[in-house]
């Protein structure tokens, strides 16, 4: 027979039983794992699929060594034609990475990947890499290898007037920008660009030293517009202002509106075409797929499997009582 003090120790052991449950479902940290469904660019995808293989791994941050997702060199068709990085952010083990020859705009996600000795950008369409700035120095002193020439970026169409240079290198390495033809000067002091007039602006920038095979090199073009819009020929109107009293109440917004106040600066009229969308198919069936990170149940969950401890407590609790021995009277 249960005696009571057996009976609490059981209760005890289940409240315990069950924070631990609790914390085990709901606080247990997120693994750190990230696999190929990350990689939204399917043409990406398919290549890093490829390491993961060779490697015997299924996530990303596995990966070590060498990747190279070169695409055509030639153009003819592109071996891979990777328009997107988005989930290179997760490649931190490796250490040298090519992807020449490709559609790339945004180099931002590989910002974080410090641990690069060799990265080849070379013949992309990439106008801006200033958001490589961290990444370890590129010289040959310090082994460190990293390129992006002969990029080819297509530029957005513009209005005459004066801009800030659509092409951004790295501060300590600037880049020298020409106009090659067409109605533009440029202001290198202030790192501006003024389009004059409608046309058409063929662009070119190289390294100081004019070297079109150095650390950043490309040339692009620009399709200026006309700038001004002239203003209206409609002659103001003559009918008297409304006599009726201006109304009291604030102007209602419909249920179906919604009102939205940006707090983004203009952006600017010269800049590189729009980063291409995010095309996740073919990406997410591929072997390895992990689905990214784990995911943590709500907190309803932990409710649940507490409030079921407490009601197996609660059940067994009056049943040690009950069965509490009696001490027999003989005669």
């Amino acid at each position: 027979m249960m005696s009571l003090s057996r009976a609490r120790s059981v209760l005890a052991g289940a409240v315990v039983a069950a924070g631990a449950m609790a914390f085990a479902v709901v606080g247990a940290p997120s693994a750190h794992a990230t696999g190929i469904a990350a990689v939204t660019d399917p043409d990406f995808a398919a290549c890093l699929q490829g390491d993961l293989t060779a490697q015997g791994v299924t996530d990303l941050e596995s990966l070590t060594g060498y990747i190279s997702c070169e695409g055509d060199q030639n153009w003819a068709g592109p071996a891979y034609g990777i328009s997107s990085l988005a989930g290179a952010e997760h490649l931190t083990g490796i250490s040298s990475l090519d992807v020449s020859f490709n559609l790339i705009t945004d180099v931002s996600p590989l910002a974080g990947l410090t641990n690069l000795n060799m990265l080849n950008l070379s013949f992309n369409q990439i106008a801006d890499i200033s958001s490589l700035a961290a990444l370890p120095a590129v010289d040959g002193e310090t082994g460190h290898v990293f390129t992006a020439a002969r990029q080819l970026p297509v530029f957005a169409s513009t209005g005459a007037g004066t801009y800030p240079s659509p092409v951004v290198s790295l501060p300590d390495r600037p880049v020298t920008m020409t106009v090659i033809s067409g109605p533009a000067t440029i202001d290198a002091v202030n790192g501006t660009i003024t389009y004059s007039a409608p046309g058409t602006v063929k662009l070119m920038w190289t390294p100081p030293n004019g070297d079109i095979e150095g650390f950043f090199t490309g040339s692009g073009t620009v399709t200026v517009t006309d700038a001004s819009t002239p203003p209206s020929s409609e002659p103001p109107s003559s009918e008297p202002p409304s006599s009726a009293p201006p109304s009291s109440e604030p102007p209602s917004v419909p249920a179906s509106s919604s009102v939205l106040v940006s707090s983004e600066p203009p952006s600017v009229p010269v800049s590189l075409s729009a980063a291409p969308p995010a095309s996740g198919s073919g990406a997410s069936g591929l072997i390895g797929d992990t689905g990214g990170s784990l995911q943590s149940p709500s907190p309803v969950a932990a409710g649940l499997v507490i409030g079921l401890a407490m009601i197996v407590a609660g059940l067994i609790l009056p049943i040690a009582v009950r069965r509490r021995p009696h001490t027999s009277h003989q005669a």
